[in-house]
């Protein structure tokens, strides 16, 4: 078990946390500090997906598949090979249950954030948070209510880490196949009356 801080309120982080919870994490713990009317929540590190990957066990069935892994990341007849090695390494990761001690933790949050709110079970949204951009490339789970769910959404954040994009990514540019950690804010759901992306000239 490590002592490692692995969550974090968003008004504890800002843009040096960076590669402690993934830049869309710090980048929302810094509007926080700023007075920017950010979605109240939390966020787990890059710490909290190896301690899920180690004790879970995933970690070493996942690295027993990939090591099977006979593909050319550069011929796009393999691309299905891709395919067929992330569903199955998926759900290797969705099968497995929340560390306890990792399961209470991130409980006891959510249980703060619908006293704020007033609501039980209140809906919140799972968002992936790489120390990189790596725009559209992880998933994010909205709506999600009660604790059971929550969990089961993080979990599959963390396994949109090998989603097929993902893995052929990393095998065209020689990376690990097995080892891809990312951050996940746990973030209210808002009733918005619009939204938008903006892009700047930096």
């Amino acid at each position: 078990m490590s002592d490692t801080q692995w969550l974090y309120r968003l008004d504890e982080l800002c843009s040096e946390h960076n590669d402690i919870v993934g830049k869309k994490c710090a980048q929302l713990g810094e509007m926080t500090r700023a007075g920017f009317r950010v979605p109240p929540g939390y966020a787990l590190s890059l710490e909290a997906y190896g301690r899920f990957m180690n004790e879970s066990g995933a970690i070493n069935e996942v690295r027993n598949y990939l090591n099977e892994l006979s593909a050319d990341p550069n011929d796009p007849a393999d691309l299905p090979k891709y395919d067929k090695t992330s569903k199955v390494v998926r759900a290797i990761l969705e099968t497995k249950a929340m560390p306890a001690d990792m399961a209470e933790l991130i409980g006891r949050h959510y249980d703060e954030l619908c006293r704020t709110a007033g609501i039980p079970d209140v809906p919140v949204a799972t968002r992936s948070a790489g120390p990189s951009s790596h725009p559209g490339q992880y998933e994010t789970f909205l709506h999600v209510r009660g604790k059971t769910d929550l969990m089961k959404n993080i979990i599959k954040v963390w396994s949109s880490t090998f989603n097929q994009r993902s893995i052929h990514m990393r095998h065209r540019l020689g990376l690990p196949l097995d080892w891809d950690p990312i951050g996940v804010a746990v973030l209210r759901m808002v009733n918005a009356k619009a939204a938008g992306v903006m892009f700047t000239l930096n």
